[in-house]
């Protein structure tokens, strides 16, 4: 839908509130939980560190591939080190969406960034962030306006082994509610009882889709979000 209002337009987006599954780092058990997301009909995103895949613990090359074209997922931008360390902030933007394209990724999905350890700085390196990259998140901050105020410093949900699936969606309702983007942060995942507060047990997790998939939450990974404002 479009105003005219004098000499310019305002473009009305359809989303009302929508939900985001977001995944740091592109550790080998994401694979599994991206299985999970698939039986209930949802997919996610990953901020992938090229400089790790094929590492022990982390996604082989093929594995980052079966995520996009078995499951779907957008693959973005991550990295190991800060951003603010780098020498070269653009070169190293440049060298992370290249490896990512190099596997098979999607170019406009690969330029969607999270910030490792959420940090960043305003004055260093913000401008080149918002030059290089179409969307960067950072890693809390709770729930994000729609559209958002910044789309180079996103706020996140980060999800921690406390909160079971009902608490979570909780967060969810007040999300619709008040009409938010609520994007959801996962690191680890496994079978047991959490070592960190990184870590997600895959039982929750599954029921957490379950509640995902019977509810009237809108899921859409980053970059789809991106899109359907501009």
């Amino acid at each position: 839908m479009k105003l005219h209002l004098d000499n310019f337009e305002i473009h009305l987006a359809e989303i009302e509130s929508v939900v985001s599954l977001t995944f740091d780092d592109g550790h080998d058990d994401h694979l599994p939980a991206a299985k999970i997301m698939k039986k209930y009909g949802l997919i996610g995103t990953a901020y992938i560190m090229p400089e790790e895949i094929n590492d022990v613990n982390y996604l082989t090359v093929e594995q980052l591939q079966q995520l996009k074209q078995e499951y779907g997922w957008s693959i973005s931008s991550h990295h190991k080190v800060p951003i603010i360390e780098h020498a070269d902030v653009g070169a190293s933007y440049d060298d992370i969406t290249s490896a990512l394209l190099e596997w098979g990724a999607d170019e406009k999905e690969v330029l969607h960034f999270a910030y490792p350890l959420g940090k960043q700085d305003r004055k260093a390196t913000l401008p080149i962030t918002r030059e290089k990259m179409l969307s960067a998140r950072v890693a809390g901050g709770g729930a994000e306006t729609l559209p958002p105020v910044d789309w180079h410093m996103l706020k996140t949900y980060n999800v921690t082994p406390d909160q079971t699936p009902e608490m979570i969606m909780e967060r969810v309702a007040k999300a619709r509610k008040y009409g938010e983007w609520l994007i959801l942060m996962f690191h680890r995942f496994t079978d047991g009882e959490p070592e960190n507060d990184l870590t997600y047990r895959y039982v929750d997790f599954e029921r957490l889709c379950q509640l995902l998939s019977e509810s009237e939450a809108r899921i859409m990974p980053v970059d789809e979000v991106y899109n359907a404002f501009h």
